[in-house]
């Protein structure tokens, strides 16, 4: 057995994918060319959107990847405690918390949500007609609310099913909740058995057009990460080798999310590469942590003190920046539009929505997800 090590590293690693699915439904909104590439959407000249969607530029979006790093840490934390401890009972506690970590925020934001559509302050599709952004932004939201059937979806419906009527972005519920289900119930069967490869590749290979595949690939790395494999630690070593496949991790995200329509990639390097886009993210998302395992510098820099602090509100970053997004932003967009500048709106929408998304994010960690944690942990020990 051994002690299990604080990875601080993953922190920056998490703040990073949020921060990028932010940029990302923001842009989405105001700029929905950088994400379809489609010049009918265009809102700069010379035609910016393209030159950063469909070029190694999009990293600073990558919005996608983002999600992905998020689903692939899920996956190793899921199961490097079992494979450095071999506590069996660590994989059965870890799955009944996960629900009740994950639970009461979603429940908060979403009554907030029902709340605001009943008071009309969802103004998403105004916005995005006067953007051009109604495929991307302008649906959401556009039915008659109900609490009660806003508390099913944040108490069942996003873990089982993936609803997310209320708050788009908790499709990702559902993965993160069954991924780590998945992960714990591989683990408990045949984790301590070489068979365990064999059911590792199986699962790849059913869920492989799936966003699963990002958590069990989650799992594949802790499993080479603790099992002190010396072709592991050969390649760790190779500093200049780690550098490259950074790089090259890098350049793989900002493959365009756009890529199954291949027609709007014509001319650039991504259209000689089949679209697969999800794949290219979760290939790029292993990759990449695996690099910054063996890069003391990149680790050293992803352990900032900033970057800890964040990571503590990501989770309710995650939930609140959507729907702060559809209402307040939107409301703000409409008063300074045709006041100012279309560009120079949106850059103080940004810092205004930036700031308000990291204070609503404090005070929902702090008041409901702490408490949420606390209580995770003593049902856990009466349950279990």
């Amino acid at each position: 057995m051994q002690k299990v090590e604080r990875l601080d590293y993953l922190n920056g690693i998490k703040v990073l994918a949020f921060l990028r699915v932010f940029r990302v439904h923001f842009l989405n909104i105001f700029y929905p060319g950088f994400y379809s590439l489609d010049p009918s959407v265009f809102h700069t000249k010379h035609g910016v959107e393209y030159m950063v969607g469909a070029t190694p530029l999009n990293l600073i979006i990558a919005g996608k990847f983002g999600v992905r790093l998020f689903l692939i840490i899920s996956g190793f934390l899921a199961a490097r405690r079992f494979f450095m401890t071999g506590d069996e009972k660590a994989l059965s506690e870890g799955a009944v918390k996960k629900y009740f970590r994950l639970v009461f925020p979603i429940v908060a934001v979403n009554l907030l949500i029902a709340l605001a559509m009943y008071g009309g302050l969802y103004h998403n599709y105004e916005v995005a007609v006067i953007a051009d952004s109604v495929d991307l932004f302008g649906n959401y939201n556009r039915f008659p609310p109900s609490v009660w059937e806003a508390l099913r979806e944040a108490f069942v419906g996003c873990f089982l099913t993936g609803a997310n009527a209320y708050n788009g972005p908790i499709w990702f519920i559902q993965i993160e909740f069954l991924g780590t289900l998945f992960v714990a119930a591989i683990l408990a069967l045949v984790g301590r058995k070489k068979a365990r490869f064999v059911v590792y590749a199986a699962v790849c290979v059913i869920f492989v057009q799936t966003d699963f595949l990002a958590v069990f690939v989650g799992l594949l790395l802790a499993e080479i990460f603790y099992h002190d494999y010396k072709w592991v630690a050969w390649l760790k070593e190779q500093k200049a080798l780690m550098w490259v496949l950074l790089a090259g991790c890098l350049l793989v995200a900002t493959y365009p999310p756009i890529g199954d329509l291949n027609d709007r990639l014509g001319g650039t390097v991504y259209a000689l590469f089949p679209a697969k886009v999800m794949l290219y993210y979760t290939a790029a998302g292993a990759g990449f942590l695996f690099a910054v395992s063996a890069l003391k510098p990149v680790q050293k820099l992803l352990s900032m003190r900033l970057f800890s602090w964040l990571s503590k509100i990501s989770y309710c970053f995650y939930l609140v920046h959507f729907p702060i997004l559809c209402t307040v932003t939107s409301m703000l967009f409409l008063r300074l539009h045709g006041r100012m500048n279309y560009h120079l709106s949106v850059v103080v929408c940004y810092v205004i929505t930036f700031a308000l998304v990291i204070l609503v994010s404090y005070v929902m960690h702090r008041f409901v997800e702490k408490p949420g944690i606390r209580l995770a942990e003593k049902l856990t020990k009466k349950l279990l």
